[in-house]
């Protein structure tokens, strides 16, 4: 049954990364930082913390490569999970320890966020079973998310303290690495076989030039990297300011905002399914293009009644937002699929560099964020949004069109 549905039983550590990471993280730490050192200054720092991971990225995927380390180093991200939180169970009011913590949830966050597509876009499917498995495996983390959010809001309600919510969460977690622990090994061994059948359809090309990092950077894989991180430069703006976005520029109020990104994370469980069917028939690359085309619509409209003052009703702007949210998810779960296909390197350091420039697309995002707004208003916002979208709208199409010169001359 598992196997009609596209399931596999390590999918269990990307339940855990939407457990902890889409929810437990953002809702408990900053608040448990506040309570216990009352500054929100070391709150934000400590959530600054959790993103220093993704830039290591790199080089956790380069060992994980060169050690054929992939089962272990899954596991090690929900180890780095349980070490996290029991240094925060064991801070009292002590924020080193908070530190740390924060800086061990980044890490694993990171280590599964990187290594878990790999299990499938390097296993050698085809594209259908690629397409169909990369869905289950982004629905898994949005009910991993729904699951948490709906526990953890219960527990809180019930009073339990901060410190037996985080024991909760280890509990979980724990139990998901005795699953992924018990189920991972057949998924690493088609990493390995593959990688061997591609070693040696290299070796057949004698001439084939060496790679090096700047071969790298200015490749098509290179360009593709770079539409990435302009991509998420501007989801990284719109997620930096959402919230206040939607009060300051449109009159909706934080609570109704919040209640959007619930629904949201339920209709892209179902909008998953129609993304494989669309990758199956037209690729991976195609769908990035129509969801950047997506966006840049979407941001327009937001701009232009932003800009104009425009009184609609509020669910107007709420279904624009949805649409944009929707394109977050579906570009999540395409990238790793395209990497994939252009990449010159091993599965582990390929995600590795991935993780390396969505951090760096997030974090240039926020402060663009800033920036357009203490400079120029609310509607500037989306403006700047929609040009990050549309440069890496130009990045993906020259991408496209290189791959099909390059499958054609092939």
């Amino acid at each position: 049954m598992f196997k009609k549905l596209g399931l596999e039983g390590w999918f269990s550590a990307h339940f855990a990364y939407g457990l902890v990471q889409i929810v437990f993280i953002p809702v408990t730490i900053p608040a448990f930082i506040l309570a216990r050192t009352g500054s929100a200054t070391q709150a934000g720092m400590a959530m600054g913390l959790f993103g220093l991971a993704g830039l290591f990225a790199p080089l956790i995927g380069m060992i994980a490569d060169k050690f054929q380390a992939y089962r272990s180093s899954q596991a090690l991200g929900l180890i780095t999970y349980l070490l996290a939180g029991l240094c925060f169970v064991a801070s009292g009011e002590d924020f080193t320890l908070m530190a740390v913590g924060s800086v061990l949830f980044g890490t694993g966050s990171a280590i599964l966020l990187m290594l878990n597509p790999v299990f499938i876009t390097f296993a050698g499917y085809d594209d259908k079973t690629e397409a169909t498995k990369l869905g289950r495996m982004a629905q898994i983390l949005i009910l991993g998310s729904l699951i948490a959010g709906v526990g953890f809001a219960f527990v809180t309600d019930l009073g339990w303290s901060y410190e037996a919510r985080f024991i909760l969460m280890m509990a979980v977690v724990a139990l998901l690495l005795v699953v992924t622990i018990a189920t991972n090994k057949q998924a690493a061994q088609r990493i390995l076989d593959n990688a061997e059948a591609r070693a040696k359809q290299a070796a057949l090309e004698a001439d084939a030039p060496k790679v090096n990092i700047l071969k790298i950077v200015f490749s098509n894989f290179g360009l593709f990297m770079l539409a990435v991180l302009l991509l998420c430069a501007g989801q990284g703006a719109f997620q930096a300011q959402f919230p206040n976005l939607m009060e300051n520029a449109y009159g909706i109020s934080q609570s109704m905002s919040t209640a959007t990104l619930s629904v949201t994370s339920v209709v892209g469980i179902f909008l998953l399914f129609a993304t494989e069917k669309y990758i199956a028939a037209r690729g991976p690359i195609s769908l990035f293009k129509l969801c950047a085309i997506i966006s840049i619509v979407v941001i327009g409209g937001l701009f232009v009644i932003a800009s104009g003052n425009m009184q609609l009703h509020y669910l107007i702007v709420l279904t624009l937002v949805m649409v944009y949210l929707q394109g977050i998810t579906v570009t999540d779960m395409v990238c790793p699929a395209i990497a994939s296909r252009l990449t010159p390197v091993g599965g582990g350091y390929t995600q590795g560099l991935m993780m390396f420039y969505i951090s760096l697309g997030f974090g240039f995002g926020g402060v663009v964020s800033g920036i357009a707004v203490d400079s120029f208003g609310w509607a500037s916002l989306p403006l700047a949004i929609g040009a990050l979208s549309a440069l890496s709208l130009v990045c993906i199409l020259i991408v496209g069109a290189k791959a099909v010169m390059a499958r054609s001359k092939a």
